[in-house]
């Protein structure tokens, strides 16, 4: 049979990967500990996480400009740490 029904699929998001660091150790530890978190929050989606940081810069002031989804993922899964002066 058909599933043109009106179900359709369930599209569930993909879980972030864990950032491969080798060097050096204190990002190893920070990526690592960001995953962690990511982790115990229940994977959130990006566009979730980007929200909350988003509504706490407006709400406390205490992070002055919130990132975009995709730079959360970069925080998250990048084995390198970026600067807005980085080239990609």
């Amino acid at each position: 049979m058909s599933r043109d029904t009106g179900g359709g699929s369930v599209k569930r998001p993909r879980p972030l990967e864990r950032a491969r660091v080798g060097w050096p150790r204190p990002l190893q530890e920070l990526k690592d500990l960001l995953y962690e978190v990511y982790l115990a929050a229940g994977m959130p989606i990006l566009d979730e996480i980007a929200k909350d940081i988003a509504a706490t810069d407006a709400e406390e002031r205490l992070v002055m400009g919130a990132p975009s989804r995709d730079t959360v993922r970069r925080c998250i899964s990048d084995p390198v740490l970026r600067t807005s002066r980085s080239p990609p």
